[in-house]
């Protein structure tokens, strides 16, 4: 379970977020905003949550956001495009099943 970590997300229309993961399911990945997590832990309050596919969840890297932004902005599609193949993915694929005990 990776709850909390830092990840570099691409919404429906390739705009890049960093985000936190908040859950992980078999149909994808629940993600909040960096606020929401940090208030969660000082409240226990949780945060609003989006789900995502993993196939649009990466590895974080502050450099690569700052020129995904960049170009998003600039309406740099061919750019943009680009840029997203650089992106490591997070999960390879898919969310490993978690092992449940034999009852």
């Amino acid at each position: 379970m990776s709850k909390g970590a830092l990840v570099l997300v691409r919404t429906c229309s390739g705009k890049p977020l960093a985000r936190r993961i908040w859950k992980e399911s078999e149909r994808g990945v629940l993600i909040c905003r960096d606020e929401g997590y940090m208030a969660w832990q000082s409240t226990g309050e949780e945060p609003r949550v989006a789900e995502l596919k993993v196939e649009a969840v990466f590895i974080y890297e502050q450099e690569l956001l700052s020129k995904l932004e960049t170009a998003y902005h600039g309406q740099a599609d061919a750019h943009l495009q680009d840029l997203w193949q650089q992106a490591t993915p997070y999960y390879n694929g898919r969310i490993e099943k978690l092992a449940v005990p034999a009852s």
